[in-house]
């Protein structure tokens, strides 16, 4: 699916004078970004809410609907803005610019658009770019999307500690272009359609993952609590949310089955580029990224063996908003656990066995119902102990792992190609709107 195939282009063009650019249009100016907008200002963060006229919605980055260019209505900030900050109040169409902030994997300097008629004003994060009235917004904040889609805003960003700052001088001056105010209306209308489209396919593709991983969580789960006999005896396993077990299995809480390791407690500041890697909950994944993990000093590491990572380990979490997220440790890289996360080793149980059950609804709904804690739930050993673990003897426990290998990966192969196909749609809606505002496809019979 590409656009050069599926649109006509302009009959002429020129050259834009911008290197990420390229021609453009005939009829279409290039310019600098600046000479879009009328004024602009940074944002305000004010004072705690006092319940008076001065109380207004103050937006921040965690508003922004990038996706979608525009921002979210759900739990938004209220804050109490000084009356002689007022003249920051966003007006309808106004751009919010994220001017600090971003991080190792999403940088800064994304753009929405503001389309509500709510009394608000934007955190000191953002900038407040307000279009000049002989421009449409829409195909502005179009725009500025694909300047961040073709990551032209890197250019202009200068890191400081722990964040990046966008220089605003330096991205006002990039090179961008400029049709009139109905083609960039066109442009702006066509893309609002197209791009609806898309999100309507992407979200039917994430609906058929959400049910392929349902389907194989319940696959797994079936297999750890019923076995693959259909025709099996079955007796009561004691356990009324557990329900019957086939006869000949067992139930018996994971502290009699597993060894439970928890991490330690490193350092921050003993952090080195080169060193040993530690696994933090951040870092629980399918694949762990070596590169991105934290290291500490070799030596540091002498007399902490108990906290070595070993191949086939189940990593557990914690704490947190991924609390029980599990992975597989499949590399043979030597790696010390820090804290936060479990190791889980069977000690009666086939390791790849307990692998399969830890990934079922049962040990999932245990782990909801045992997490403690305020803001921020935490799990620890007693509660992971306490959890019941139903399985066969050792030789059905293997035929139940190579059976769910089996057909688990069929599932996965499945969920890889639905991944894949949306990852190609959003693909195709990032160059769709790239190509749209920079003229390489015509839209409308404007010569």
């Amino acid at each position: 699916m590409t656009t050069a195939t599926k649109y006509k282009t302009y009959s002429q063009y020129k050259p834009s004078g911008a290197d990420w650019l390229g021609d453009i249009p005939d009829n279409w100016e290039a310019k600098r970004l600046r000479y879009f907008f009328d004024y602009h200002a940074g944002g305000v963060w004010g004072d705690e809410e006092k319940g008076d006229q001065n109380d207004l919605i103050c937006l921040r980055v965690a508003d922004f609907d990038f996706d979608h260019f525009g921002l979210s209505d759900n739990d938004l900030t209220t804050r109490n803005i000084p009356e002689n900050q007022h003249s920051r109040i966003l007006e309808k169409g106004d751009i919010l610019l994220e001017k600090s902030g971003g991080g190792e994997k999403q940088t800064v300097g994304r753009a929405v658009r503001f389309d509500s008629n709510n009394r608000a004003v934007c955190s000191n994060f953002i900038e407040k770019l307000t279009p000049l009235k002989v421009h449409n917004s829409k195909y502005i904040s179009y725009l500025m999307g694909a300047l961040y889609f073709g990551t032209i805003n890197v250019r202009s960003i200068k890191q400081t500690t722990g964040i990046q700052n966008l220089d605003i001088y330096a991205y006002f001056s990039e090179v961008v272009p400029f049709p009139e105010k109905a083609i960039q209306k066109s442009i702006a209308d066509f893309l609002d359609r197209e791009t609806t489209k898309i999100d309507e396919m992407v979200a039917k593709k994430q609906k058929m993952m959400e049910l392929l991983k349902e389907k194989r969580q319940a696959l797994i789960t079936h297999a750890v609590t019923k076995g693959l006999d259909p025709k099996a005896k079955m007796k009561p396993s004691g356990i009324e949310w557990l329900g019957d077990i086939p006869e000949g299995w067992e139930v018996k809480k994971a502290k009699f089955l597993s060894d439970f390791v928890s991490g330690y407690s490193f350092d921050s500041e003993s952090y080195v580029d080169d060193g040993v890697p530690i696994i933090r909950i951040g870092d629980i994944a399918e694949i762990i990224d070596f590169e991105g993990v934290k290291k500490v000093p070799t030596e540091l590491s002498i007399g902490l063996e108990k906290f070595n990572v070993k191949s086939g380990d189940i990593l557990l979490a914690l704490t947190g908003a991924t609390i029980g997220k599990t992975a597989i440790y499949n590399s043979t890289e030597v790696a010390l656990l820090n804290q936060r996360v479990a190791i889980l080793r069977g000690k009666k149980l086939d390791q790849k066995y307990l692998t399969y059950f830890i990934a079922s609804s049962i040990f999932k709904e245990n782990i909801d119902y045992l997490c403690f804690g305020g803001a921020q739930e935490n799990i620890g050993k007693s509660e992971i102990g306490s959890i019941i673990i139903s399985y066969p003897k050792i030789d059905e426990q293997k035929e139940i792992v190579a059976y769910l290998d089996r057909e688990t990966a069929k599932i996965d192969e499945m969920m890889k190609k639905v991944e894949k196909q949306i990852e190609k749609l959003q693909e195709y809606r990032q160059a769709l709107i790239t190509n749209a505002v920079t003229g390489k496809i015509k839209i409308k019979n404007y010569e």
